[in-house]
This record gives C-alpha cells, structure tokens and sequence, in this order.
C-alpha cells in the first residue's frame, strides 16, 4: 500500500529527490505551495502525516489546517537537509504513536522503526499532534513538551506560551508591549512590566542553553524586545 504525505514549501528542485527518499518507506510524496492548496488535497485524498518545510510560518496557518482535521504536522527548517528531515520525521511520528495513539509499546515489540510502524498500521487518531523541530530544540504545541538535545525543559505555564507564540514566527520580532498583551491579555494594562518580560526570557534562555555550544534561541533586538531564532 502506498501512503501519501502533502509536502507545503519544499522547494522544486528537490522533490525528485525528496521523493526518492520516501518511497523506500513506501510514501508517496505531493508538493503543494500554500496552506490553502494542502487544505483542498486532503480534503479530496488521504494524507497520513503533513510536513512543512519553511523557517517561518505562523499559528494562523496551523490553526486553518486543523479546523479540517489536519493529520500530524511537522515543521522542519529550510536549512535541514534530506538525512536530517528524515531522522525529524522518524522522531516525530514516535512522538505521534506515543503520545496521540497509545501504540508506543506495540511500535518497539514490532520490531520496525516509528514510521514503517505508523504507515503500517494505518493509524486513526482524533487528538492532534503539531512539532516544530531543528534537531537540536524539539518542541511539541499539544503535549506542551520541551527538549533541548533530547533533555526535558521544565517551563512555567507563561513560559510555554511565550515559546508557543515566538517559535512559528521564527525571526519575526515581539516588542514588549505585544508579548505582553498577547501573553497576558487584559492583564497588561496593570500588572505586567517590561522588567516581567525581561526576566522571563533570561529565564527562558537559561533553561534552553542546556550546553555552551546550544544556541541562544532568544535574541534581544535593540530597543524593540525579542525574536525566537532557529533557523538552521
């Protein structure tokens, strides 16, 4: 049985290449160009996972994808090459069996490794899974899981969702003023400061600079606020 992944911003050049990689999976690959034409594919043919290839793409576009029962989604950056986005792909569909389908233990008993598994199975599941990954950060929306080099993070509530704002909007810049309204909503107006949002990425630094050679993936933009950088 050939399974059928939609790939969204791959560039043309490469899907000859791309496709020869799945089909030893047994994955057929479609390339689409916008979150529109992916949405008017799987509404007309099964798609068993959606991978996006781009550094930056926003919750909109997510949040479009999943009113239409979207299966998983993973997002790779640009830079990732052929190798890497295949060992992001096998990480995040044993996330996806083990932590939207319950079949994790059946997955290792198997034998096979996590997508062989996956496409095997056919696997229905209703709860969503969205990661967003550059081999070094993982981070999964729904199971609100940080990892940096495969080591948990262990976030504050508002720290994740600083995270789950900035990082599919990687590069773009938050002053003080919108991280603090869109994070703490009509709070804002009284109780948070710029010194709140201050210390809140100093933390955030710190817990994911796991090791001197990670990257800084909060950057301060000068007299504006911050970016969330994982461009690779």
């Amino acid at each position: 049985m050939t399974h059928m992944v939609l790939g969204i911003g791959y560039c043309e050049s490469e899907y000859g290449t791309v496709r020869k990689e799945w089909k030893s999976h047994g994955v057929y690959f479609r390339f689409v160009n916008s979150v529109e034409e992916a949405v008017r594919r799987f509404l007309k043919e099964p798609y068993v996972c959606i991978t996006i290839c781009v550094d930056r793409v926003g919750n909109g576009p997510l949040d479009y994808l999943r009113r239409f029962n979207a299966p998983p989604i993973i997002l790779i950056p640009s830079g990732c090459n052929i190798a890497q986005r295949a060992s992001l792909l096998q990480r995040g569909a044993s996330d996806y069996l083990k932590n939207a389908t319950n079949q994790w233990q059946a997955a290792e008993s198997s034998g096979k490794d996590a997508i062989q598994f996956y496409l095997d199975s056919a696997i229905k599941a209703t709860d969503p899974l969205t990661i967003i990954t550059d081999g070094v950060l993982y981070f999964c929306l729904e199971t609100r899981t940080v990892e940096v080099l495969g080591r948990k993070i262990d976030l504050t509530p508002k720290e994740f969702e600083i995270l789950a704002l900035m990082i599919p909007h990687a590069q773009r810049v938050y002053t003080f003023e919108v991280l603090t309204y869109l994070i703490w909503g009509e709070e804002y107006q009284f109780d948070i400061h710029k010194k709140t949002i201050i210390n809140h990425m100093s933390s955030l630094r710190r817990k994911l600079q796991v090791t001197p050679d990670v990257r800084n993936y909060i950057v301060s933009v000068s007299k504006a606020g911050y970016k969330f950088d994982i461009i690779v």
